[in-house]
This record gives structure tokens, C-alpha cells and sequence, in this order.
């Protein structure tokens, strides 16, 4: 059988996302992911970053970028989050992107 990877998902990431295992699945490949992957994953979610946040199954892999990402991505991700803190942690899935956002990214910079 074929195995699958995240550079298989060009142009599909966002979708996956939304989907209960296509996030899975995108959650487990970014922990050991290249990083020409994770670029991959993180141009086609940027976007998207704020609402996949809020979805039920998107939060998951902002999170894995927030974890595993490049410094780069970290910080690119955490500047969508100015001004956004508030809502996103009223919300029940935003709330927990911030606590990985707060674990992960160095805030001195």
C-alpha cells in the first residue's frame, strides 16, 4: 500500500484541516515533518490560521505549528494573534491555541 505524506495534500491542506482525520493525519506527520514540509503545510494554512483556530479539528494542527514549526512559523503565527487574544481565548477551541501559543513562543523577541 501507498503511504501517504503531507506533500501528497498540495493544494488540499485547508480541507484536511476541517476533516476529523485529515487533521490527524496532518497533526502526526508534522511531528517529524522536513522542514520544506511544514512549509508546505504552513504557507496553505496561513490564510486560514485565524478561522482554522475556532474549527473543532484545525486548532489541532495550528497548535502542532505552534509545537513543532519553525521559529519562523512561530512567529509569524503568534502576530496573527495580536488583537485576536481575547476572542480567541473565549472560544473553545482558540482558547487552547493560545495556551500553546504562550507555551512555545519566546516572547522576548
Amino acid at each position: 500500500t501507498r503511504q501517504w505524506e503531507l506533500r501528497d495534500l498540495r493544494g488540499h491542506v485547508v480541507a484536511f484541516c476541517h476533516d476529523q482525520h485529515g487533521s490527524r493525519f496532518i497533526q502526526q506527520k508534522l511531528e517529524d515533518a522536513t522542514d520544506v514540509d511544514k512549509q508546505l503545510v504552513f504557507d496553505e494554512i496561513l490564510p486560514s490560521a485565524l478561522s482554522l483556530m475556532r474549527d473543532v479539528f484545525g486548532n489541532y494542527v495550528v497548535q502542532k505549528l505552534f509545537e513543532f514549526g519553525t521559529t519562523d512559523q512561530r512567529s509569524t503565527l503568534a502576530a496573527l494573534l495580536v488583537g485576536q487574544a481575547v476572542p480567541l481565548s473565549l472560544q473553545m477551541y482558540g482558547c487552547r491555541v493560545i495556551q500553546k501559543a504562550l507555551e512555545y513562543v519566546d516572547l522576548r523577541r
